[in-house]
């Protein structure tokens, strides 16, 4: 079994943003692996020790084939051993997908024509998930992160 070991935890709140074309990246990459659109290992060979040197505890987690686990593992290896990165985008990634249960962002979706029954987020949408603060329990004030949505999709250089 492959070993990953991550650390030390940093609290969601405390998290800065992350630069918006490496989120952008990061979440169509979570989203790809979840869905099999790209091909990737068995979760089930791999382990993750969790540390938190605060509390001086380590917590050892192992995966199942599942698409939330094929995800987060792709974030893993995409952020490498940087362990801040890993944290802040995966806890993002959890983030975002409450705020795609939101009556809001239908006005920011459209049909994805090249894949029926898909939707396209506009990138405002995934650019606000890169910015936005988290709260304690990693999610995004729903008003504020919408708000931010709507200055950041006035911005010149944003496309729909």
């Amino acid at each position: 079994m492959e070993e990953h070991k991550v650390g030390p935890f940093i609290r969601p709140q405390e998290m800065g943003p992350v630069d918006r074309e490496q989120f952008a990246y990061a979440f169509e990459l979570a989203n790809e692996a979840g869905s099999l659109s790209t091909p990737e290992d068995n979760p089930k060979r791999f382990g993750v020790t969790l540390v938190d040197e605060e509390l001086g505890e380590e917590t050892r987690i192992r995966f199942t084939d599942q698409p939330i686990n094929r995800a987060i593992l792709a974030l893993k290896k995409n952020c490498g051993n940087d362990s801040e990165m890993y944290f802040n985008v995966t806890m993002r990634f959890f983030a975002m997908l409450t705020i795609l249960k939101c009556e809001e962002l239908k006005s920011w979706m459209t049909e994805d024509k090249s894949q029926p029954g898909c939707v396209q987020l506009h990138t405002a949408v995934v650019y606000a998930g890169a910015e936005a603060a988290l709260d304690k329990d990693g999610e995004y004030d729903i008003r504020d992160f919408f708000e931010r949505v709507a200055n950041i999709a006035q911005e010149p250089d944003i496309e729909s």
